[in-house]
């Protein structure tokens, strides 16, 4: 793990092309370097990172580069000096993890970027019950030795939010590291860890968070079957059980959120949202998760500057540029759509985010019409094994822009039976279903939950699937709402103003406020 600190005097912070400077300290938190024998140890080690990170994100004197931010150099031995300019922090921490049985070694190196010579440096051989308060002392001696002033009650909140019992936090651990890989089978591990933690430890509120959050996801992509209401109220009882137990754990009220939008309830989940960022207001995944909301309600001014606030506060996180990528490309805006697509393949550190990633750059080619680009970009998604869904579908759509959706049979079966398509993806199956006259068989795609929700917009914006809006449940091809459009786009097309009661301008950078 490398962390990397700024006292803010010895060496100017510079971010990505910014070239300004900072007064605030800043660091990013490199993933420690498993030395233990076992490989499967990978997740405690990047457990023990990431919790330092998240201790130290929590100290308002100081900026800390977000785990996406740092991810991407994990597993490799990271030039500093790059590594600082990339991220435009100023200083590292580096260090190792060994486990053996019940005992572990933590070692620890707070690194000046711009000298390369050691601020502070530890080492610290303990048990593993004895594990959290090696992370506090951490992150303890890094605000110390970088003379960070804690206001009032920062120094409590460091670790409050470890479980008495370390086997509870080593199974959360495993879910944690589970759940961020998106798929049917991982969810599915996940959720079991997380229900063995609390079972183990059962007031961990952050365990009986990742429980709702597991059936959240699971709502979200149709992974439930027809147990809706089952998976909602599980999830609902896990998250209140959370905030019940902690009332100021921001990941409880976002985890609270999501399973609330997947059971359809949009104004009450956008409530627990705002209750998480008035928790913690650097929580990016519940100010994302806003943006979505904004969309939904055909807010897209209100999405992008949503979206562009938290890309703000973590510049590295590949699915707010994914989602970013969306509005900009929605609203005729290419180019930047282009770059933003780039920027989240750079970042993306797991075949979720890649995948996004890929489906933002080939999305923006076909709607700007260079069909060249994007079966160059299909060609390459063939050579990735992991990325064969992409490819199909894509070779669907072109072949419907071909006129040649007839041939589109085998991509269509296989899209059917896949439950990781994100909404770009069904927008494409659906296209590829109407232009095949399969009108039935395009309701379906569009019914899914992760499309379904985002539909009274997406619909409209989308030319190609206008055909829909005649049809249940999407009628009448009006919408109700107004379409709030982004002052910074060029004009609303006439075709899609036209499907809305009303027409709003509204700008979609980031205001002072906040939002």
């Amino acid at each position: 793990m490398k962390i990397e600190l700024s006292d803010g005097s010895k060496a100017p912070r510079t971010g990505p092309g910014t070239g300004k400077a900072t007064a605030i300290p800043s660091l990013a938190v490199l993933y420690f370097e498993n030395l233990s024998s076992d490989p499967d140890s990978d997740y405690f080690c990047a457990g023990i990172t990431e919790d330092i990170l998240t201790d130290l994100s929590k100290i308002k004197g100081l900026r800390v580069a977000s785990r996406n931010a740092v991810a991407r150099y994990r597993g490799e031995s990271a030039d500093i000096p790059r590594v600082a300019n990339e991220l435009g922090v100023t200083a590292v921490v580096e260090g190792s993890v060994r486990r053996a049985g019940d005992r572990v070694r933590i070692t620890a190196q707070l690194i000046n970027a711009a000298d390369g010579f050691h601020i502070w440096a530890e080492r610290y051989d303990r048990t593993l019950q004895d594990v959290f308060a090696v992370q506090e002392e951490i992150a303890s001696s890094i605000v110390a030795a970088l003379k960070v002033a804690l206001a009032p009650g920062e120094s409590e909140k460091l670790g409050s939010d470890r479980p008495g019992d370390v086997r509870a936090y080593d199974l959360y651990l495993k879910g944690r590291e589970r759940y961020f890989n998106y798929t049917r089978e991982s969810l599915h591990e996940a959720l079991d860890l997380f229900q063995r933690a609390t079972r183990v430890e059962p007031d961990y509120a952050l365990a009986w968070a990742g429980i709702a959050d597991c059936y959240g996801q699971m709502l979200q992509w149709d992974l439930g079957g027809h147990r809706v209401r089952d998976l909602t109220k599980l999830g609902l009882e896990a998250a209140r059980r959370a905030i019940a137990i902690d009332p100021k754990l921001a990941e409880a009220h976002k985890a609270e959120a999501l399973v609330l939008r997947g059971a359809g309830d949009m104004v009450a989940s956008e409530r627990a949202l705002l209750q998480a960022l008035k928790m913690n207001p650097r929580l990016i995944s519940a100010l994302i998760n806003l943006g979505v909301a904004a969309y939904e309600r055909c807010d897209i001014a209100g999405c992008e500057r949503r979206m562009r606030r938290a890309l703000e506060s973590e510049p590295h996180q590949s699915f707010t540029t994914a989602w970013l990528n969306t509005v900009v490309r929605l609203t005729k805006r290419y180019d930047e759509g282009i770059a933003l697509a780039q920027q989240g393949l750079a970042s993306a550190v797991n075949e979720f985010e890649r995948r996004g990633a890929y489906v933002a750059l080939a999305a923006t080619h076909l709607d700007r019409g260079d069909l060249a680009a994007a079966r160059a970009c299909m060609e390459e998604l063939r050579r990735d094994e992991a990325m064969f869904l992409v490819a199909y579908l894509l070779d669907a759509v072109l072949l419907t822009r071909d006129g040649k959706a007839a041939h589109a049979d085998r991509q269509l079966a296989i899209a059917e039976t896949s439950a990781e398509l994100n909404p770009t993806l069904v927008a494409w199956a659906i296209e590829v279903c109407i232009a095949r006259g399969e009108m039935d068989r395009a309701v379906e795609f569009a019914k899914r939950t992760i499309f379904y929700d985002l539909c009274t917009t997406a619909l409209r914006v989308t030319p190609e699937l206008h055909p829909l809006l005649d049809l249940e449940p999407f009628a009448p091809r009006i919408a109700r709402e107004t379409l709030v459009w982004p002052s910074e786009a060029p004009p609303v097309p006439r075709e899609i103003a036209s499907l809305f009661t009303d027409v709003r301008m509204e700008s979609g950078l980031p205001t002072s406020t906040g939002e």
